[in-house]
């Protein structure tokens, strides 16, 4: 897996409110769980869809999950 953002989206609303979170929360491990799995696949298949000019019902089985 890629290296997480420092400034993730899913994150905003923490950092926003207090900027030194994202420096503090550098000692945490990054861990997966389904939500982030889930999250993973949901961008690779939008990726593969706007590469190709697909929509996600044109998406092979196999990509699509």
């Amino acid at each position: 897996m890629s290296e997480h953002a420092k400034l993730s989206p899913s994150a905003g609303e923490r950092w926003l409110a207090c900027a030194v979170a994202p420096a503090r929360e550098v000692a945490f491990p990054d861990t997966d769980n389904a939500a982030s799995a889930e999250g993973t696949a949901a961008h690779a298949l939008a990726e593969y869809c706007l590469t190709r000019k697909l929509n996600a019902i044109d998406a092979p089985a196999d990509v699509a999950g």
